[in-house]
């Protein structure tokens, strides 16, 4: 019977100028036994949640935003209807295209609600 042999294990190359600090990692990481994979699906996990935590910050402040104004376009309306006739700045044109962008918001606002509540 023949008698196997075995090759010999071979470590890690010394560290040289020349070395790519990564293919070192890497080369240690599998040494160790270490599931690359599973490193690089958590990474990129992490880059994912950062996009979408940035996503989700823009979403919320875009919607206190527009809330915000529709509520001083809500208020310059109210002032201009409560007024007197000769205080009034506004138009009859003007008046129905603040309405009609309020109207505008509040729809945008409550869908905006609904998509950061069902989606993020």
């Amino acid at each position: 019977m023949t008698e196997t042999k075995r090759i010999p294990a071979q470590g890690l190359p010394e560290p040289s100028s020349h070395t790519d600090s990564l293919a070192k990692r890497e080369a240690l990481a599998l040494d160790e036994g270490e599931d690359l994979q599973r490193q690089a699906d958590k990474s990129q996990h992490g880059r994912r949640e950062t996009v979408r935590d940035l996503i989700a910050g823009c979403l919320h402040w875009g919607i206190i935003a527009a809330f915000v104004l529709a509520i001083i376009a809500t208020l310059v309306i109210v002032a201009h209807m409560i007024l007197p006739a000769e205080w009034r700045w506004l138009s009859v044109a003007e008046v129905a295209t603040i309405k009609d962008t309020i109207t505008s918001v509040i729809v945008g606002l409550v869908f905006g609600f609904l998509a950061q509540s069902k989606f993020l």
